[in-house]
């Protein structure tokens, strides 16, 4: 993704893709540089909430940090859930899309009324366009992927060991119980506690974990949403409190259960 972003930016192409979507992003508090974050998360969250950076203010980091955990899915867990829709035909997929924008479309306007202050607004050079010079693309593709693996690989290792902790101290069992009566809220059996649990840890398991669940096309449907509405995985909870605050991280994250659950409710209830 870091390669591609190179050969975009050194082309000119993705400095006039920030202006081409600047107003329907004004629309949700951030600006046309928010865009980009937003390409990333489709890779990796945990990489496009450090791409935040280049948004602008601490409000519109918020914003744009904000949406990427809610409606943002990443690639490994995208791809599986175009697995399991495909089965059920594309309206599907077509009302799955149309979810995650409204969801993404409501939050966003939701925030940029509840926190104070003005977006940035856009100011931008555009530069000529021309073919991508191999040069200065391996160099900010090595720069940024270096970057990236110093600040997260920590992060990935302290993950590795508290999840092994949790669950060989019998913690995860804790929380499958815990998480039982949700399970109910959206209509889905007890075993998508399971699948929850997985989604705490990596989002593309949570989806993975539905591929053995008996449920009908309308519960797969609901279930899918609800794991991507649900809370980012642990990576990249950890990186929205390296990068913002522990205050900030934790609304967020009680921000996510609240919508997955709240929407998941009403598409169960249709």
């Amino acid at each position: 993704f870091y390669l591609s972003l190179s050969v975009l930016e050194d082309s000119g192409v993705l400095p006039r893709l920030a202006v081409l979507t600047d107003r329907g992003m004004t629309r949700i508090g951030l600006n046309g540089r928010a865009i980009i974050p937003m390409i990333v998360g489709v890779g990796c969250v945990t990489m496009a909430i450090i791409t935040t950076r280049m948004v602008g203010t601490k409000r519109d980091r918020v914003i744009a940090t904000a949406l990427l955990g809610l409606a943002i899915p990443c690639s490994a867990q995208l791809g599986v859930i175009l697995g399991l829709l495909a089965g059920l035909g594309i309206w599907w997929w077509f009302g799955y899309l149309g979810v995650l924008v409204a969801v993404l479309g409501i939050a966003g306007v939701a925030l940029d009324r509840t926190l104070p202050g003005d977006s940035q607004a856009l100011v931008t050079e555009l530069p000529r366009l021309r073919l991508p010079r191999p040069r200065n693309v391996l160099r900010k593709t090595a720069n940024r992927s270096r970057m990236f693996l110093v600040e997260a690989t920590p992060l990935f290792a302290v993950t590795a060991v508290g999840v092994s902790a949790l669950e060989y101290a019998g913690g995860l069992s804790v929380v499958e119980r815990v998480l039982v009566p949700f399970t109910s809220m959206v209509g889905m059996p007890t075993a998508f506690a399971k699948v929850l649990i997985l989604g705490l840890i990596r989002r593309d398991f949570a989806a993975a974990g539905m591929t053995g669940l008996a449920i009908t096309p309308g519960q797969t449907f609901v279930g899918l949403v609800v794991i991507t509405l649900f809370v980012p995985c642990i990576l990249s909870m950890l990186m929205i409190f390296k990068e913002h605050d522990l205050k900030t991280g934790v609304v967020m994250w009680l921000g996510s259960w609240v919508v997955a659950f709240t929407v998941g409710g009403l598409l169960a209830a249709v």
